[in-house]
């Protein structure tokens, strides 16, 4: 990590305004509120470069609510996380107390590396009472502990930091028991430690006590398939497409679809090598399956290639070896055309555009 980039987001708060490299005189920017700036941000006529640069100048007269900041730092997100702790940071200068902009300050401080607005963010947190902290909190703060393996000077340091994760980890279960984040947690923590079937007991928990829970579904049907439990994949992804039933949904349903349809096609092939009989209908729930793993998949923006052609490549053999028919639906050209200008809009972002 690059010392300049992980210290200029810590610094930015500091610096002279004049040393913003774009002023609102030359680019004729004039925002007064948060939300008219996110606004433009996802506009084409300032880069976000310019409305960052804008913000860093201007941001004591731009008005924005706890909420405003929260969405800004994850808008920027796309583009620099340096970005992102800069809008935490002054979004925690107007609310000291908000748990989750000091969370923001950890979690994007992290992801380019600047540990020291990490442990001001950490301990700024601890002041605040835990009845006060949400979701997003209590994840973050874990994810800070457990993830800092290769940043802690010894190995004695990161176990007392798995200790630590450990009590938020049982705080989060105290203040928000039907959270199925904490169970998610504690798996993830346990996989750090190469705990795997604590990960699945933890996760096993997390759908038992959180009526709904599509990502402790999701995440049990992915260690499944490693592990060759094909029944266990479908029991699981299935319950995790009805947990999934929201406005907006936490999981991708076209994987949890993509799962649903590999587990089921895997039993399908041991049936045929044991000459076991295995029925037409659930040859074509299988086909059926795939196809709208393909469909939500490109409607979420997450097909990829590999996912096209795996999908593609399934149905091929299950045409050739069942006898049933096994298209994929071809995107119409405006899905092709959507697909093609989100790529575009990556490849930008990837770019620093």
């Amino acid at each position: 990590m690059n010392d300049d980039a992980s210290n200029s987001a810590t610094s930015a708060l500091n610096d002279d305004a004049s040393n913003s490299a774009t002023s609102a005189s030359d680019n004729a920017i004039s925002f007064h509120s948060i939300k008219e700036l996110r606004a433009e941000l996802n506009g084409s006529k300032y880069s976000a470069t310019e409305i960052y640069d804008y913000f860093t100048s201007n941001y004591e007269a731009i008005q924005g609510s706890e909420t405003d900041y929260h969405n800004l730092s994850v808008d920027f997100s796309d583009f620099s996380e340096t970005f992102s702790v800069f809008v935490a940071q002054v979004g925690v200068k107007n609310y000291p107390l908000s748990a989750d902009l000091l969370a923001d300050v950890i979690k994007y401080a992290q992801e380019i590396g600047d540990l020291d607005a990490c442990k001001k963010g950490f301990l700024k947190l601890q002041a605040i009472d835990k009845k006060y902290w949400t979701w997003r909190t209590f994840v973050f703060v874990i994810d800070f502990l457990k993830d800092g393996l290769s940043q802690s000077k010894d190995v004695s340091a990161f176990e007392a930091d798995l200790k630590e994760a450990w009590k938020f980890i049982d705080e989060f279960k105290r203040w928000i028991p039907y959270d199925e984040r904490a169970y998610l947690a504690a798996a993830e923590v346990y996989q750090r430690q190469n705990e795997h079937d604590n990960a699945i007991k933890a996760l096993l928990e997390g759908t038992e006590k959180c009526a709904v829970a599509p990502m402790c579904c999701l995440k049990l049907s992915d260690i499944y398939m490693e592990l060759g439990r094909y029944k266990d994949v479908e029991k699981y992804a299935r319950k995790g497409i009805l947990a999934a039933l929201q406005e907006q949904p936490s999981v991708s349903v076209g994987y949890l679809y993509f799962l649903l349809a590999m587990s089921m096609d895997a039993q399908r092939i041991q049936a045929k090598q044991t000459d076991r009989p295995f029925g037409k209908d659930k040859i074509q729930a299988i086909v059926t399956a795939y196809q709208t793993a393909d469909d939500l998949l490109v409607n979420e923006r997450r097909l990829t290639v590999s996912y096209r052609s795996t999908i593609q490549a399934r149905l091929i053999i299950i045409e050739k070896e069942e006898g049933v028919s096994a298209e994929t639906k071809e995107p119409s050209d405006e899905e092709k055309q959507d697909f093609a200008n989100f790529l575009q809009e990556l490849a930008k972002h990837s770019n620093g555009n």
